[in-house]
């Protein structure tokens, strides 16, 4: 192998990409965590060609006309420099008889590949070196940024007259439904702003149960509060609504919506439901205290003593302790004998001897983890057409 004839007319070379493009400024100093992250970016970096297979190196490909660069694009040294130009044809796009090939080596130019017949290992090529193609022709495509430059190619532009005459559009479909309904306005999912998902407007006789004050219990996740406002308004559907405020903070608003206040709350205390989703009557506030009690029952008290299923106290087994000194767990109690021509008795499959249900575990559920499942709940109804 030999370094191959000088080169003539080369380009004049441009800086190469990488990391030295992110090098600090001379006599700048990085800050000691930018510092350690760039030693552990590039901390293996010498070895990155160590895995190559023998002949084969890896190298960095830049163009004349594209700013991108192509890195460690690794070839055969067996290859012709003819197979080398049909290699890059694949990645840049010009074709072999318009190349001009030119190995660098840290921005200085070395020689020109110049014979097609000759192979890449006759010019010294080596990993980390650089290929510079050179396009020379007059029409390519790539030239003044015609591949990378999407600012050059032509879009499809309508004007608002244009767009305004065309059938089928979104704007056209607006107008139609306006002039079949003057309040129509969009809103995704058939929200509160659009036609409800059923089609039909609820009319007043829906909310003629309503009334201010009364209290109430608004579904999804029975929710409780206070009526506080029953009607109609141009920034809510058509139909009849029920401004409700919550006694929990499980709403959306304040009492205000589109910015018209329609009534005051608290932040997120605020709901307007439809009249069939709020059901007035005796619904008092939740005491989460109360509902904690409420869990504990009689026949939950625990699996029966022994001297209350029938047996004596003192005959109650206790874990002895081994030979290692560590409790040795009690044996299980016998099954019960049954006398001669008598069925054995089953003991019960759950505690509570007495036979009374044990309490559900929704019953005993804290009054926190009944707020979550209540939330979560809500959270699933939010494309709810019925409720703002």
């Amino acid at each position: 192998l030999r370094s191959g004839p000088p080169a003539t007319g080369l380009p004049a070379p441009r800086a190469p990409g990488g990391c030295a493009d992110m090098a600090a400024p001379s006599g700048a100093q990085l800050h000691p965590d930018t510092q350690a992250l760039r030693n552990y970016v590039t901390a293996r970096d010498g070895e990155r060609f160590s895995l190559l297979a023998e002949g084969t190196v890896a190298v960095l490909v830049t163009h004349s006309n594209l700013n991108a660069q192509l890195p460690d694009i690794r070839l055969e040294l067996s290859s012709t420099i003819e197979a080398v130009k049909d290699r890059l044809y694949t990645h840049c796009g010009t074709p072999p008889q318009h190349q001009r090939l030119f190995l660098r080596s840290r921005g200085a130019a070395l020689c020109e590949l110049d014979d097609d017949r000759r192979m890449l290992g006759f010019y010294s090529a080596e990993s980390g070196m650089e290929i510079h193609v050179v396009d020379t022709d007059p029409h390519s495509l790539s030239r003044n940024g015609g591949l990378e430059n999407v600012n050059l190619v032509k879009k499809f532009e309508l004007t608002d007259e244009q767009y305004e005459q065309r059938q089928g559009t979104l704007r056209s479909w607006i107008r139609e439904q306006r002039a079949k309904d003057p309040h129509f306005r969009m809103r995704p999912r058939g929200g509160p702003g659009g036609a409800p998902a059923s089609g039909e407007v609820p009319g007043p006789e829906t909310v003629e149960h309503c009334e201010a004050g009364m209290r109430c219990e608004v579904q999804p996740g029975a929710r409780r509060g206070v009526v506080r406002w029953v009607g109609e308004s141009e920034a809510l559907a058509p139909g009849g609504w029920v401004g409700v405020e919550l006694d929990e903070p499980l709403g959306g608003g304040d009492g205000s919506i589109r910015g018209e206040q329609l009534f005051s709350c608290r932040p997120r205390h605020g709901a307007f439901v439809r009249g069939a989703n709020c059901a007035v009557g005796d619904f008092p506030p939740k005491d989460d205290l109360l509902d904690d009690d409420d869990g504990e029952e009689a026949g939950d008290e625990g699996p029966p003593r022994g001297d209350d299923a029938g047996g004596d106290a003192g005959a109650r087994q206790v874990p002895s302790e081994g030979r290692d000194g560590a409790p040795r767990a009690a044996a299980p109690a016998a099954a019960p004998t049954a006398a001669p021509g008598q069925e054995p008795q089953v003991a019960a499959a759950g505690p509570g001897a007495a036979g009374k249900p044990r309490a559900s575990s929704t019953a005993a559920m804290s009054s926190s983890t009944q707020q979550m499942l209540r939330r979560s709940r809500l959270d699933d109804d939010d494309d709810d057409p019925d409720e703002i």
